[in-house]
């Protein structure tokens, strides 16, 4: 099985191979901001199951709230955060899961982390497990 995010004016995109080892929402405020959202959606995978990169993309470096690096892959042209690297999974590659196309197939998210930050009106399904901040 093979899949690709795509930003939202197609000129970058990343193909991977297999399914991701883990899905999981994050809360943090840094999410926050880098979505413009509730909370962001990321599938992990390993870093040999990605296929290909194509397409130009700016690179953004942050420390987390732990000091961890996290390196964000957007496209220069829309904005879009396709793909970053965290210290924290050194060795994964993460990816939005919203820049999928599959949505109807793909995996749930297996846990919701930084929940301390959760807009209260944010409810996941109580199978899903929460963390008050981040896990490995």
């Amino acid at each position: 099985m093979q899949r690709t995010a795509t930003c939202t004016c197609g000129q970058l995109s990343i193909t991977l191979k297999g399914n991701p080892f883990r899905v999981h929402c994050c809360n943090c405020t840094e999410c926050h901001r880098l979505t413009g959202s509730a909370f962001s959606t990321g599938a992990y995978f390993d870093d040999e199951q990605v296929s290909s990169i194509s397409g130009q993309h700016k690179a953004y470096t942050r420390s987390g709230d732990f000091g961890r690096k996290i390196t964000s892959h957007f496209c220069p042209t829309c904005g879009v955060t396709v793909f970053w690297n965290a210290e924290l999974l050194a060795g994964k590659t993460g990816v939005s899961v919203g820049c999928f196309d599959d949505l109807q197939e793909f995996p749930r998210p297996a846990m919701a982390a930084w929940c301390r930050s959760k807009f209260p009106w944010i409810e996941f399904a109580p199978e899903i497990p929460q963390s008050q901040q981040q896990t490995s």
